[in-house]
């Protein structure tokens, strides 16, 4: 069920269950939600309807099958009606963690992809130019690695004063890594170690109204 925040009556009124018969969504972090400029609502969401066991072969370094699609839908009325939720991926989705849109109009969300032949995380963004009606994916971030929660996951991303989008990966490697796109969210490069500290947890990256960006992670 989602609630769409009335800012004549400022209250929240329950105007449709979204989850489409079949379908279980992600919940909190994991499904990235949004208001354009222009009014158009727009959620990111994994279904856990379709999702296979979370089962790690140990001989095999791999997580054979492995699937949880993510899908996008909006809403042109505020939340009263909502479209067929579009499927952009099969593959397993960690975590679907970011939306902004950017000084151009551009909606851009972060999420993942599970590889194989060894088994581990990669990032990636989807970019839309028209309100999310159809979504281009960026080329995809594999460092590596190996593990049912290796190489990288869980990006936090903000667009800088300057147009620039940043974002910061989480790893195993005891840092954050640090990817950046001069060009409106199509692609994120170069990318590396961001000399931040941080344990195998996800970050979050907010700009406060003084202008200064502050990033919080465990």
């Amino acid at each position: 069920v989602l609630s769409v925040f009335d800012r004549q009556t400022k209250t929240w009124p329950i105007r449709q269950e979204c989850e489409p018969k079949g379908m279980k969504i992600s919940a909190g972090s994991f499904s990235p939600f949004l208001c354009t400029q222009k009014g158009t609502l727009i959620f990111v969401f994994s279904n856990k309807g379709e999702s296979s066991a979370f089962l790690w072969d140990s001989e095999a370094h791999d997580m054979p099958g492995a699937s949880t699609p993510t899908y996008v839908t909006r809403s042109l009325d505020g939340g009263q009606t909502w479209s067929k939720p579009h499927k952009l991926h099969d593959e397993w989705t960690g975590a679907n963690r970011a939306i902004l849109q950017t000084k151009t109009g551009a909606v851009v969300f972060t999420s993942m992809k599970m590889l194989h032949h060894p088994g581990r995380h990669s990032v990636l963004t989807y970019r839309s130019e028209d309100e999310g009606a159809s979504w281009v994916p960026s080329p995809t971030i594999d460092l590596g690695g190996i593990g049912h929660h290796g190489g990288v996951t869980e990006a936090a991303m903000i667009e800088l004063n300057d147009g620039r989008i940043l974002q910061y990966l989480r790893t195993n490697w005891w840092q954050f890594w640090k990817a950046v796109s001069v060009d409106d969210g199509k692609v994120f490069h170069p990318y590396g170690p961001s000399g931040i500290d941080a344990s195998s947890a996800p970050g979050y990256l907010l700009r406060l109204k003084s202008g200064r960006i502050a990033l919080i992670w465990n």
